[in-house]
């Protein structure tokens, strides 16, 4: 190799050197640009996925914010629920508190009775008349003679206050329900049952054996409960 062709050789040797560097040094310039770049467009990311998780949050919140209507919705149904089964006992056009109804129809359910039967029984001793006392020392609601309180208080473990609503239904209802099986057990069935029980409350068991069937009574009873 000549001494001209080795020059050249060295100088295009020494252009490819300094063009590789440049090139170095652009590529990382471009390298310190694109990393915070990227740097940045990421915590933007966290940012959007941070700003995408409190809408999430805050349809949550906006939904628990709705649960009260939900609530008084339920409280509507239950109490439209509670109504409905009021009907079953209460009746505003009696003269008989709606505690008074409701613990009779509680008696009524547990000792087997008709509820609307005890109702027109009541009107038809007392017309609903809790305090009343008649002239040969009947109590009450039921009517129930001074003759029966000291056994019914003692057989049924109530005070012995007659003129206590409540414990004058459940005297009332025991008597009547004594008298269902009684008579039942005879054999007695159908209408002719309730005018067994209606007869025998109304004279007792042995005044219905001797004298016949309470007529009038019976009749003023069917009488309420056709109102």
């Amino acid at each position: 190799m000549n001494t001209q062709l080795l020059t050249q050789s060295l100088k295009e040797k020494k252009k490819n050197s300094k063009r590789k560097k440049r090139n170095l040094k652009r590529l990382i310039a471009h390298s310190v640009i694109i990393v915070p770049l990227t740097a940045l467009v990421l915590a933007n990311m966290d940012e959007l996925s941070f700003a995408s998780s409190a809408g999430v949050h805050n349809q949550n919140s906006s939904k628990e914010q709705k649960k009260p209507t939900t609530s008084i919705k339920l409280e509507e149904d239950v109490t439209e629920k509670n109504n409905h089964e009021t009907g079953n006992y209460y009746n505003p056009n009696i003269n008989m508190p709606i505690e008074h109804q409701e613990y009779l129809y509680q008696k009524s359910v547990e000792k087997n009775l008709d509820y609307k039967k005890l109702l027109a029984l009541i009107e038809t001793e007392s017309s609903f008349n809790s305090n009343i006392v008649s002239n040969t020392n009947d109590y009450g609601y039921f009517q129930i003679n001074k003759i029966n309180h000291e056994r019914l208080a003692t057989t049924l473990n109530t005070p012995n206050e007659p003129l206590d609503p409540y414990i004058n239904i459940d005297w009332g209802t025991y008597m009547l329900s004594d008298l269902y099986e009684y008579w039942t057990e005879q054999g007695i069935q159908g209408q002719s049952l309730d005018h067994h029980v209606w007869s025998s409350y109304n004279k007792g068991i042995t005044g219905f054996k001797k004298y016949g069937a309470a007529n009038y009574y019976i009749s003023t009873i069917e009488e309420h409960l056709a109102n």
